[in-house]
This record gives structure tokens, C-alpha cells and sequence, in this order.
């Protein structure tokens, strides 16, 4: 065989040779092509066809896309025949093997001395895959209309431009591929990419324009697009018809989604979560699901399941919409630290606004400013007006209205927040006492927002500022006028007003829902008037009127009352049985108003022992509600003075809702019996369980009687620290006085004084005196003693005066101490200093060596008799007298 074709190769001339090989290489027989040409390169070294049968090896191995031989062909061929008229050609392909070869700096050495219509199309390629955007970009954009690849470089403009985020430059290539090549095999990417930007762009209309016609590979996503384009068209059912589309094919998961937000859109969140839930577990889709399985629970107000899916989620977007979350679920403190995180993370100024509308939300207004003005300071606009709005509420709330007013008023300059502006900046007014700019300001308000919550507001704040008619006025503009202005006028106390507005509403809307109320509020405006027997004939009309009212129970018990308070205690009975009646059973928790009557009224008409008695069989015919019966038999024992069995009631209380009251009453039962130990143990397992009850506080500082009893200073201490209420420091003040360090002592009632409301001041500057007196400083003893005694409390000027006199004895100033003592007598009528005092002026006028005033002051004391302690020392005074 080799032999045939070598004798073949000796038989076939050149030229036959040459011409052989060329008619297979133009007809695309490559390889057979190749060895032809091979073989007369071989067979005919010196022939006139050998370079072009070279140029040709090289052709063939470059459309056999053997590159690298073409490469290292084409290469050889140029440099071993460098005035080759195939050299341009040579050096075209060598330079697309470069290409293929992503030997791009080689590539691109060569296509730019390239002077041919391609070279420019091809040299964008090689930037393109370099990745210098901006270089591929500006060689597609000079490719010459008579290149081969024109729409392909337009094409591949626009797709840069897009990557760039140059839509509008993009649109331009892709609309002039769209508009001038029509038969274009890009033209359905032209338009799927064309309509995407407008998509992005907002202008809707277009992208469907484009979507619309789109074919092809790219007809699904298309598509896809054209749904969420239909979405913000507001065209759901289309919207629906799209998504639904995708469920057979690559873009199912897509149109799950899609569906899941065409519902999330139009409301049916129930059916949204259950398509968002199909893709629960989608490794690929996991976080996008997870956010708008967030968003749909956080719409449902289900905010502890928004959060868990958001929390999964590390996203600015996610980690907002937590934030939103806890702000929505009143964790203002929480919502504020995410906020701030996220500002610190990304620097978007939303953050920083939130997190301050929190805190002010949170009641934290030292923060909520703090970040008010850091938000200023760094000359952010977006939610500057808002930033205003915080401000004037941080300071209205800090009692600064005048600043208040100042921040109210900027945020009355912009439309978005002017109608929240002018109603804060009303409030603001009112607060200053400035009447006339707050109820001006309430007009301006009323007059360009006249919805009903401003005018409410606005009849409110007028009510506050005593413009009773003005409230009135902006009442009437409001359906129910007649109601709103019963109820100030029966919230001023003007009741006669009241029931003539009440009478006027029911007259005009007898079948109003608010009539029934209105009916009852007269029953209790009469009542409040003392009228019981019209209060009783006006709750009477309403059960006749109203006999399914929802306010027939509590008119029973008024009318219970009523009777009660007019000592008809069997027909008060009567009333709080038939409320008492209406009610299903079990009773629920509310009956305790008709029970605590019922056993009130046994308890006056049949004494303690009938009540009680009463009190057990509604125990054992309830027992849901057992602890509250419990505690009001224990609170009647109490009051009656039977102690132990008082304590017995409040023992059987089991409720955790109760059990402060309970445990504290328990305490104070066992303490008025003298029994400390019990007393203390009470008290200390309701501090321990229950430390943050107003009840805790209460017993804190009566346990602290208990160990100052004992002497057990320490844990006095703790338990008044505890307390941490102005009437626990003094008493911590006071024991730091009987442990001797007066210096602690000291600084708490100071801190008192400038701290305090004027009544603790007050108390703190008369046991500070007494402490000055004790160390001698009677000069600012009395200093504060004046405050006191110059004031309006009334109630402490008997101590504040005995302790005067204390000072000027210390001073040995018998004379100016007698005579603050006798102020005591004589000056505050009946008090618990008088007989100490006249028995320490006595003393000081024995030091004086006057005996008959002495005498006098003794016989005082014996004759009020009220201290046996100071009557048997006056009597021994006197024997020592005579």
C-alpha cells in the first residue's frame, strides 16, 4: 500500500497534486486535505506550489481546529516566507489561533496592524475575555458596517454596557440590533436583554413590548420576566398565567416563587406561604424563600415567626426587616441595636434613623437624641424631617418644650411628616403654656388635615386647654358629636352636661352602638352626682332598652352599688346575684365584681362571720376562681382585725398572679400579730420571686423594720437598697445614722433634697437636722428646719419645730428651745410631738430655774395622759419640785 502511494506521488505531477489537495480543502475535507498538501511539501521540496501548499497545512489544522499546530505552522510559514502574498491571511488565522488559544496579548499584537474589517471585531473578543470591559467596548463600537461580525459587535456592546450598569448605553445597542437587524440570530437575546433593562428601569410598558417577542433559548426566561412584569403592571391574573407556564420546565422554582409573590401582592398570604414553603428546602433558593416566608408572617403580624426566618438570614435586607420586626413587637431596645449594627455594617443612613425612632419609641430619649444629632451632624437628608420629628418628641418628653417647639416646627416644613409636626408642635404649646400659638396652630391643623384622629385630637388637646367650646366645636364635625362631648363633659365632672348630651345622642341614634353606653354613662353620672335613686331608675331604662347590652353587667353591679352606698344592703344583694347570674359558667374572672359586692353586702347586713361563710361556698362552687375569693375573704378578716385567720385565706392562694398580693398580705397579717419570724418569711420569698412587684417594694421596707428590730443592720441595708424609692432611702439614711456613719447618711438625704419631690425633700431635711443635732451642727440643723417650716407641708411642721427646740437645748439655749417646743402645742393643733415637748419645755424651764412655768407644763403632760412613759416622769418632777 505505502509502495502504491509513493509510486502514486512519482507518478503525479505537481500541479495535479497541488490541485488535488486544494479541491479537498474547499470542500472542507480538512484532514485528507492536509496530508495531500504534507505530501507534496514531502515529494516536491523545491516545487512553485510548496509555499502555498504550506499556507494551506497550516489552513487546514486551524479549521480542523487544531490550533496549536496551526499555530506553530502559521508561525513558521510567515517567518519563512515573509513577502508570501497568503502572509495577511496567514497572519489573521495565526492571530485567531492566538484567540482560541486564549493567548490573548498575542492575539491582540497581531489584530491591531491588522488593516482588515474583522480585526477590530476581534480585538473587542480579546479585551472582552482579558476582562478590560472598557477596551472590548470601544473596539465593538468602531467596528466598520462592512464587517462580517457588525451585529454581533453591536450585540456585544450592549451586553457590555449592561454589565457596566450603562442601561441606557446598553438599550441603545440592543434597540438598534432589534430595529436594524430583525432576522438576527441575537434577536431574541437582543430583546430578552432589552426588555430586562427596562424592566429594572421601571418603565413596564416597554419591557412587556420586548418580552413579548422574544423566542428561542431565551423564551423561558423571558418568560419569567414577563411575569414579575405583569406583577408590577398590576395584571395578576397574567402574572399568574406566566409563573404557571414555568412549572414543567428548568424555571419551575422560579414560577413557585412567582406565583408565591402574585399572592403575597394581592393579599392571600396563607396561599403565598404555601408556595414559598414547596421550596423550603432548595439549597439554591433557601435564602430568597426564607425572606419572603419573613415578609408574609411579618404582614400576618405573626412577628416571633417573622424573626426566626429573618434571623436565618445575614443580608442588609434581612437584617432590616429583623430589626422591623422587634420594632413592630414593642423590643424597642433590641430593634435599636440591630439598627445600629446594620448602620455600622453598611453605612446607610435608614439605619441610624431607626435605630433613634426606636429608642424613642423605647422611652429612651437620651439616646434617641444622641443619635438625632449624630444624624444631623453627618448631613444626611433622607429622613431629616422624621430626624426633626424625634427630636421634638424627645424633647417634649424631657419637659424642653421650647426646644420641643423649635423641632416640631421643622418638621412642620415638609409635606411628609408637616401633619404629625403641627400636632406635636400643638401639644408642645400647650405644655409651654403658650394658649394662643397651640390652639392656632390646632386650627392650621385642623383645617389641612380634617380626618377624624385630628379632629379627636385636636378636641382633646382643646378640652386640655380648658377651649371647651372650641372641643366641642370640632366634636360636632364628627358623627356621634353628642357622645364625645358626653363623655368630657362627664370627664370634667360636669355631669349635668353629661346626661344632657348623653340624653341628645341617644334621642338622635337610639339604635347607635354607643347608645347603650351612653345610657349606662348617665346611670353613672347620676351616681357621681349622688343622686343614687336616679342613677338606679336610669340603669333600670337601660335594661329595659338595652336588655343585650354588653354593658347589662356592669349596670347591675352600679345598681348594686348604688343600693349599697344608699344602705339597702339586701336589695344591693338582690343586684349583685342577678349580675352575678348573667354570666356563663364557669364564671369567668369578671364575676369578682358581682362576688366581692355580694360578700361586701353580707359583710355589712350579716357581719363577718356570714360573710365568710358566703365567701367559702362561692370557693367551692368555683374553683377556677378560688385565690381571688380567697383574697377578698382574707382582706375582710384583715380589715376586722382577725389576723390569724386572715393569714389562713391568704395561705391558700396557689395563683402566680396573686401571689405577690397574697404572700405581702400574708406578711402583713403575721407582722400586725407580732410574729416577725413568719411575718419575714413571707416577705422574703415574695422579694424572692417576685422581685419587680409593687408590692415587693412595699414589703422590702417593712422587712427592713423587721431586721432594724433585730438589729440586723445589714441586711436592712439590702432590702431598702433594694427598695430603692425615696421612702426607702430615708430609712436607709436613718440606719446609717444608728450604725454610725452619719457621713453616708448624710449624702443620701442630700441627694434626697435636690432629687426628691418637695414632700421627701422635706423629710430628708428633717432627719438631715436631726442628724446635725447629733454631731452638733445645730446651725445647719435649723437652716434646713427653716425650709421646712417655711413650706406648705403641713404635716411635718410639728416634728420640724420639736426638732428645733432639740437644737437650741444641744446649744444650751433654754430659752429659744422652750420656746420652739411650745410652738408645737400651740401653733399645729393636735399632733404626736405635744406631750414631748411639753415635757422638754418643762426641762427648760427647770434649767432656767423657773419651777412655777415647770410646774405648769408637767401637769400638761399628766393631764393628756397619752405617753404613761412621760406621764410617770412629769409626776416624779413634780414630787421633786415640792
Amino acid at each position: 500500500m505505502v509502495g502504491f502511494i509513493i509510486l502514486m506521488s512519482l507518478l503525479t505531477p505537481p500541479k495535479e497534486c497541488f490541485d488535488f489537495a486544494y479541491g479537498l480543502y474547499r470542500d472542507g475535507v480538512f484532514t485528507l486535505a492536509r496530508d495531500e498538501f504534507a505530501n507534496l511539501v514531502r515529494e516536491y521540496p523545491k516545487s512553485p506550489y510548496g509555499e502555498k501548499a504550506e499556507y494551506y497545512i497550516a489552513s487546514s489544522d486551524f479549521y480542523l481546529e487544531n490550533y496549536e499546530l496551526a499555530r506553530d505552522e502559521f508561525t513558521k510559514f510567515i517567518s519563512t516566507h515573509p513577502s508570501s502574498k497568503f502572509k495577511d491571511a496567514a497572519r489573521q488565522q495565526l492571530a485567531r489561533c492566538h484567540f482560541e488559544l486564549r493567548e490573548y496579548e498575542k492575539s491582540i499584537s497581531i489584530y491591531k496592524f491588522l488593516d482588515t474589517p474583522d480585526s477590530k471585531y476581534w480585538l473587542g473578543e480579546c479585551y472582552y475575555r482579558e476582562g478590560e470591559l472598557d477596551s472590548a467596548l470601544y473596539y465593538y463600537k468602531t467596528v466598520p458596517l462592512e464587517s462580517s461580525y457588525t451585529e454581533y459587535a453591536i450585540y456585544s456592546a450592549g451586553f457590555i454596557e449592561r454589565e457596566l450598569g450603562h442601561y441606557d448605553e446598553a438599550l441603545l445597542s440592543f434597540d438598534r440590533l432589534i430595529r436594524e437587524y430583525p432576522e438576527s440570530a441575537l434577536l431574541d437575546a437582543a430583546l430578552y436583554y432589552a426588555g430586562r433593562i427596562y424592566y429594572e428601569n421601571g418603565d413596564y410598558d416597554t419591557a412587556e413590548e420586548r418580552l413579548t417577542d422574544v423566542g428561542g433559548k431565551y423564551e423561558e426566561e423571558a418568560s419569567l420576566f414577563l411575569g414579575h412584569t405583569y406583577l408590577k403592571l398590576g395584571s395578576y391574573k397574567r402574572a399568574k398565567e406566566k409563573y404557571t407556564s414555568l412549572l414543567s420546565g428548568r424555571y419551575c422554582n422560579a414560577g413557585i416563587l412567582g406565583l408565591g409573590d402574585v399572592y403575597y401582592t394581592i393579599g392571600e398570604l396563607d396561599k403565598a406561604l404555601a408556595e414559598y414553603k414547596k421550596l423550603e428546602k432548595n439549597e439554591n433558593l433557601k435564602n430568597d424563600v426564607a425572606m419572603r416566608i419573613g415578609r408574609v408572617y411579618f404582614e400576618k403580624k405573626q412577628y416571633d415567626e417573622a424573626l426566626l426566618w429573618f434571623d436565618k438570614l445575614s443580608n442588609k435586607e434581612a437584617k432590616l426587616m429583623a430589626s422591623n420586626t422587634l420594632y413592630e413587637m414593642g423590643r424597642y431596645d433590641e430593634a435599636r441595636d440591630r439598627y445600629l449594627s446594620l448602620y455600622k455594617e453598611t453605612d446607610d443612613e435608614e439605619g441610624l434613623y431607626r435605630a433613634s425612632l426606636s429608642s424613642c419609641k423605647g422611652k429612651n430619649f437620651g439616646e434617641a437624641e444622641r443619635l438625632a444629632l449624630e444624624y444631623l451632624n453627618r448631613d444626611y437628608e433622607k429622613y431629616g424631617a422624621h430626624i426633626h420629628l424625634i427630636l421634638g418628641e424627645v424633647y417634649y418628653e424631657k419637659g424642653d418644650y421650647t426646644k420641643a417647639v423649635e423641632e416640631y416646627g421643622k418638621a412642620c416644613e415638609d409635606v411628609a411628616t408637616e401633619r404629625e409636626g403641627l400636632l406635636g408642635l400643638s401639644y408642645a404649646y400647650e405644655k409651654n403654656k403658650d394658649v394662643k400659638n397651640a390652639i392656632n396652630t390646632l386650627t392650621i391643623l385642623v383645617k389641612r388635615h380634617p380626618d377624624n384622629d385630628i379632629l379627636y385630637k385636636a378636641a382633646e388637646l382643646a378640652y386640655s386647654l380648658k377651649e371647651y367650646e372650641r372641643a366641642i366645636a370640632w366634636y360636632g364635625r364628627i358623627e356621634g358629636a353628642d357622645f364625645d362631648a358626653g363623655k368630657v363633659y362627664f370627664d370634667m365632672g360636669r355631669y349635668g352636661e353629661a346626661i344632657e348630651s348623653f340624653r341628645t345622642f341617644i334621642k338622635k341614634f337610639p339604635m347607635n352602638k354607643k347608645a347603650e353606653e351612653a345610657q349606662f354613662l348617665i346611670g353613672a353620672a347620676e351616681r357621681r352626682m349622688g343622686d343614687f335613686g336616679s342613677s338606679i331608675e336610669a340603669l333600670d331604662d337601660l335594661l329595659k332598652l338595652y336588655p343585650s347590652s354588653d354593658y347589662v353587667y356592669n349596670a347591675r353591679i352600679l345598681i348594686g352599688d348604688n343600693c349599697f352606698d344608699m344602705g339597702r344592703y339586701d336589695d344591693a344583694l338582690v343586684s349583685y346575684k342577678k349580675a352575678l347570674s348573667l354570666l356563663p359558667q364557669p364564671v369567668p374572672t369578671d364575676a369578682m365584681l358581682a362576688i366581692n359586692g355580694i360578700i361586701d353586702a353580707e359583710y355589712r347586713a350579716g357581719g363577718l362571720e356570714s360573710a365568710l361563710s358566703l365567701a367559702s361556698s362561692y370557693v367551692k362552687t368555683n374553683p377556677h376562681i378560688s385565690d381571688e375569693i380567697s383574697i377578698k375573704a382574707g382582706d375582710l378578716a384583715y380589715q376586722d382585725g382577725e389576723y390569724n385567720r386572715a393569714a389562713e385565706y391568704y395561705n391558700t392562694v396557689k395563683s402566680s398572679k396573686l401571689m405577690p398580693r397574697a404572700l405581702y398580705w400574708r406578711g402583713m397579717s403575721y407582722y400586725s400579730l407580732g410574729n416577725d419570724g413568719r411575718a419575714e418569711e413571707a416577705f422574703t420569698r415574695l422579694v424572692r420571686e417576685f422581685p419587680g412587684k409593687e408590692v415587693t417594694t412595699r414589703a422590702l421596707l417593712v422587712l427592713s423594720d423587721i431586721y432594724i428590730k433585730k438589729d440586723d443592720l445589714k441586711d436592712a441595708k439590702e432590702c431598702l437598697i433594694k427598695a430603692n424609692n425615696d421612702e426607702a432611702l430615708l430609712k436607709l439614711a436613718e440606719v446609717y445614722g444608728k450604725e454610725g456613719n452619719p457621713g453616708e447618711a448624710e449624702r443620701i438625704l442630700k441627694k434626697l433634697i435636690k432629687d426628691g419631690n418637695g414632700k421627701t425633700g422635706d423629710r430628708a431635711r428633717i432627719e438631715l437636722a436631726r442628724i446635725y443635732i447629733e454631731s452638733g451642727d445645730t446651725r445647719n440643723a435649723r437652716l434646713n428646719l427653716s425650709v421646712v417650716l417655711d413650706g406648705n407641708n403641713a404635716p411635718l411642721k410639728p416634728k420640724a419645730r420639736f426638732l428645733e427646740g432639740e437644737s437650741y437645748r444641744k446649744d444650751g439655749d433654754y430659752k429659744s428651745a422652750s420656746r420652739s417646743y411650745l410652738m408645737v402645742n400651740y401653733l399645729y393643733g393636735e399632733n404626736e410631738f405635744i406631750s414631748k415637748a411639753l415635757f422638754n419645755a418643762a426641762e427648760c424651764q427647770m434649767s432656767l430655774e423657773k419651777s412655777n412655768e415647770a410646774r405648769k407644763f408637767y401637769m400638761m403632760v399628766i393631764e393628756r395622759g397619752d405617753d404613761s412613759l412621760l406621764v410617770k416622769d412629769a409626776k416624779n418632777k413634780l414630787e421633786e419640785i415640792k
